[in-house]
């Protein structure tokens, strides 16, 4: 009787447990399961996060590369219209060498250096040199001006470029330009923004200029 009076609260005791750890093991696991889904989720908006910054980041750069291309296509045809004066201008320099040359041999040479300096072979590389920026050209980046006196012997003939001085400012080079004239009045003069000397495959060079002011 005392045993069958025993038996009974025992039994319930280890009900109690078994359920307890039951529901403790199945409250342990959901706890996990929900750690897990965080987890998950967590791992989830970072991967997102990544991948929106990278496709801002490209879009960004292809934002950029869109405008450096529109910019680029704008300058060549700026400096397209710019280099077809300058061949323009050339062209008569090159006739009145020309006209000026006492021997065959000069004027074969001229023809020459006329044909090989001048359209295409003479457009298209003043325009590759403006857009890098050298000879001249401002180039994507803005640069800071420079002025350079230009010499024309007997007002016609370039002189020797190399000789040509260079000035900080406008003004700096056309004091200059008129300070010549009254010493030299034989010659003629002029004041060349971002001048510089271009040199071509056949290993011909050229002097020239983005703008030319007579004095």
């Amino acid at each position: 009787m005392n045993k069958q009076k025993l038996i009974l609260p025992v039994t319930v005791i280890l009900s109690v447990i078994i359920l307890g750890s039951f529901i403790y093991t199945r409250q342990l696991n959901k706890q996990k399961s929900i750690e897990r889904q965080q987890q998950i989720d967590i791992q989830s908006k970072e991967t997102q996060w990544l991948l929106d910054s990278q496709i801002k980041e490209t879009e960004a750069k292809m934002k950029i590369e869109a405008e450096h291309k529109i910019e680029a296509d704008r300058l060549t045809e700026k400096y397209r219209g710019e280099c077809l004066l300058m061949d323009k201008k050339n062209s008569k320099v090159f006739q009145t060498t020309y006209d000026n040359c006492d021997s065959e041999y000069c004027k074969e040479s001229i023809e020459k250096l006329a044909f090989q300096n001048s359209g295409i072979n003479f457009i298209n590389p003043c325009i590759e040199n403006k857009l890098n920026g050298t000879f001249g050209g401002s180039g994507l980046i803005k640069k800071a001006e420079k002025w350079t006196g230009e010499i024309f012997l007997n007002g016609e003939r370039i002189a020797d470029y190399n000789e040509f001085l260079d000035f900080f400012s406008k003004q700096d080079c056309l004091e200059w330009g008129n300070k010549q004239k009254l010493l030299n009045s034989s010659n003629s003069y002029k004041c060349g923004r971002n001048c510089g000397i271009v040199t071509y495959q056949n290993e011909d060079s050229y002097f020239i200029c983005d703008e030319e002011i007579d004095i």
